[in-house]
């Protein structure tokens, strides 16, 4: 399920990640005294400031040491204890002022330039766990390629659940730009993946209270039904990303939604376990990427049987999970779905009733993704080897 693989060596010597002989990068480090300051004065704000628009001087530049070093430097002046003792305060004038200055990256004409912004986005945004890079995450999440969009999407998985977080302190400006992210590039694995990430990883983090998961139990439907629908034409890239994201639904906010809520859920899982019958019946190629997602969505309605003390529901959602696992010929796949189908409609508590999932209109082929997909992974290497930073492919 994991998209983000290291392929472009010509992409990484454009980012600087490679070493080249020439030039010489801007390397000083803001003072210790600044960064363990609770409150930043005046002439304090104004170095910050002054330092963070050289970096992205640097950023823009040609010389590949100096991109490299302005990256790294602008990601690693706001790490928290104990890579250094950044204090909360430092952290939130940091952000803000980052913001205000990269945001206009965003339209800069060069790819990659807008790509290396948005990593440093992603990156202090990860770090500083505040709203204040909100324009600049909405800007790359715009972004019409795809590598610059991804790393838009992760820097608002950092940056959403201060937006939603009660008492709110900013408009939520991220929320409502995702599904359109999503739709913009329907090919795309690890958009779907971040998208999902954005609206919903956090959920689990503790500071998180019912308020906020509730905000964007919507959104993340909205983009859930979204996919849905592409089943009745394809399979899409990453079905498990949508296995996953019904177990979400479950197993982190089913006990604070109402019933009709809840039957939504229940719907949309059903749906899903329904068009992947379909489409593995349809075409067997299918098969090894789709018997994932009756684990997971599958499981996703076990739980819920498990919620509504329904033990036919158990019981059904056991049975085809097991015969997935066994690799069962497709038509008993198909059998062992209608049968689940049918204890879910049985049920009486939900309201509104189960329907009957809508008929794919066409059996394809698993959807690939281009190549263009992988290019924000070798974008985010900071060692050479094409990895992504720690926590950010969220996988």
């Amino acid at each position: 399920m994991n998209h983000r693989h290291c392929f472009a060596f010509t992409l990484i010597l454009a980012l600087g990640i490679a070493s080249a002989a020439f030039g010489q990068a801007r390397t000083t480090a803001l003072p210790s005294a600044i960064k363990t300051s609770e409150s930043l004065s005046d002439e304090q704000r104004n170095r910050v400031e002054k330092w963070i628009a050289g970096q992205l001087d640097d950023l823009q530049g040609n010389d590949p040491d100096a991109v490299k070093a302005a990256r790294e430097a602008l990601s690693t002046e706001v790490q928290a204890p104990p890579a250094n003792n950044a204090t909360v305060g430092y952290m939130d004038v940091y952000a803000e002022l980052l913001n205000k200055h990269i945001a206009a990256l965003a339209k800069h004409p060069s790819m990659l330039v807008r790509l290396n912004a948005a990593i440093v986005t992603a990156r202090v945004a990860k770090q500083a766990q505040n709203w204040r890079l909100g324009d600049a995450a909405l800007a790359f999440m715009n972004d019409d390629t795809e590598p610059v969009a991804i790393w838009g999407l992760r820097a608002g998985q950092f940056t959403l659940p201060s937006l939603v977080r009660p008492p709110p302190l900013h408009k939520d400006i991220l929320t409502p730009a995702i599904l359109p992210v999503v739709k913009k590039f329907p090919r795309s694995g690890p958009i779907i993946e971040d998208a999902y990430d954005a609206l919903s990883r956090w959920w689990e983090e503790p500071n998180t209270v019912r308020e906020m998961r509730l905000t964007e139990h919507k959104p993340l439907m909205d983009v859930l039904n979204y996919r849905l629908g592409e089943y009745k034409r394809r399979v899409p890239p990453d079905p498990p990303a949508d296995g996953l994201a019904t177990a979400r639904l479950v197993g982190k906010i089913w006990s604070e939604l109402n019933k009709a809520q809840q039957s939504e859920v229940t719907q949309a899982a059903m749906n899903l376990v329904s068009m992947i019958c379909q489409q593995v019946a349809g075409n067997i190629a299918n098969r090894p990427l789709l018997d994932d997602v009756f684990r997971t969505a599958g499981g996703a309605i076990w739980v819920i049987g498990q919620n509504v003390k329904d033990n036919s529901i158990v019981d059904a959602s056991t049975v085809l999970i097991k015969a997935a696992a066994a690799q069962a010929p497709a038509a008993q796949i198909q059998q062992q779905c209608q049968a689940l189908l049918q204890t879910l409609q049985a049920n009486k508590d939900f309201n509104p009733p189960i329907a009957t999932p809508p008929q794919i209109e066409k059996i394809a082929a698993p959807e690939t993704e281009p190549a263009e997909t992988d290019a924000a992974d070798a974008a985010g290497d900071t060692n050479g080897a094409g990895t992504a930073p720690a926590g950010a492919s969220g996988r």
